[in-house]
C-alpha cells in the first residue's frame, strides 16, 4: 500500500509541474518586457518634456521680453527727453536775457552821467602840502578820468634840509645839451611848471592814457579869478605835521634857482 501511494505521487511528475509552474509566472512577469516598458515610459515622458524645445521656448520667452524693454528705445527716449529740457532751458535765450539785463543795467547807469562825474572838475589847495604826496594823489585823480586844477602851487612844502634840497635843485640846472642848449632838457623855475613836471613823472606819460590824464591838469600861483568861487578841497594826510620852519616852500626853491616872480 505505502507503494502504491508513492507511486501515485509520482515526484519527478510533481517537480515538473512545479518547473513549469515556475516558468509559466516567470514567463507570465516578463522582466525583459517590463524593463522595456519602463524604458519606453521614461523615453516617452522624456519626450514630452522636451528639454530643447522646452530651451528654445524659453529663450524665445527671454527675447521677447527684451524686445518688450527696447533698452535702444528706451534709450533714444531719454535722449529725446533731454535734448527736450534742454530745448526748454534754452542756454542762448538764457545768455541773450543776461546779456539784455546787462546792458539795462549799464543803461540805467547813464554812462553820461558817469563821464560827467569823471570829467568834474576837482579844485586842489596845495597850501601847507608836502610836493611828493600832494602830486601822488592828484596824479590818481587825473588817471581816474577827472579834471584837476591845482592853486595856491607856491606854497607847497618840500621836506628834507633847506640847504641840501636847494643844492640838488641846483645840480639838475647843471644837466644840458653838450651841442646846443636849444635841443633841452629844459629845467622849469617857476613853482607851478616844477609841480607840473613833478606830476608828469607820476603818469604814463608815453602812453595813450598817460596823455590824456596829463591834458587834464592845470597849476596855477596863488587862486585865478575864475576859481575863487569854486569848492576847494585838501588831502588831510599830504599836510604837513610839524611846523614850516621844518621845511621849505616851493617859492623859496624857485627863487633860488632863478625865478623873479612875486609871492600873491
Amino acid at each position: 500500500m505505502v507503494k502504491e501511494t508513492k507511486s501515485d505521487t509520482k515526484p519527478e511528475e510533481s517537480r515538473s509541474q512545479q518547473n513549469k509552474l515556475v516558468k509559466e509566472t516567470k514567463s507570465d512577469t516578463k522582466p525583459e518586457e517590463s524593463r522595456s516598458q519602463q524604458n519606453k515610459l521614461v523615453k516617452e515622458t522624456k519626450s514630452d518634456t522636451k528639454p530643447e524645445e522646452s530651451r528654445s521656448q524659453q529663450n524665445k520667452l527671454v527675447k521677447e521680453t527684451k524686445s518688450d524693454t527696447k533698452p535702444e528705445e528706451s534709450r533714444s527716449q531719454q535722449n529725446k527727453l533731454v535734448k527736450e529740457t534742454k530745448s526748454d532751458t534754452k542756454p542762448e535765450e538764457s545768455r541773450s536775457q543776461q546779456n539784455k539785463l546787462v546792458k539795462e543795467t549799464k543803461s540805467d547807469t547813464k554812462p553820461e552821467e558817469s563821464r560827467s562825474q569823471q570829467n568834474k572838475l576837482i579844485v586842489v589847495d596845495a597850501s601847507n602840502c608836502i610836493s611828493g604826496r600832494l602830486c601822488s594823489k592828484v596824479s590818481k585823480l587825473l588817471l581816474q578820468g577827472n579834471r584837476v586844477s591845482v592853486v595856491n602851487a607856491e606854497k607847497v612844502m618840500v621836506s628834507g634840509n633847506k640847504y641840501e634840497v636847494i643844492e640838488s635843485y641846483k645840480k639838475r640846472l647843471e644837466v644840458g645839451s653838450i651841442v646846443n642848449p636849444i635841443h633841452g632838457p629844459f629845467h622849469p623855475r617857476r613853482p607851478d611848471t616844477i609841480i607840473t613836471k613833478m606830476i608828469r613823472g607820476m603818469v604814463p606819460k608815453r602812453k595813450p592814457s598817460g596823455m590824456q590824464s596829463f591834458k587834464r591838469l592845470r597849476v596855477y600861483i596863488g587862486v585865478p579869478d575864475e576859481l575863487k568861487n569854486s569848492a576847494m578841497q585838501s588831502f588831510e594826510d599830504a599836510k604837513i605835521t610839524r611846523p614850516e620852519s621844518f621845511y621849505i616852500s616851493m617859492s623859496e626853491v624857485a627863487k633860488q634857482i632863478g625865478w623873479k616872480g612875486v609871492v600873491q
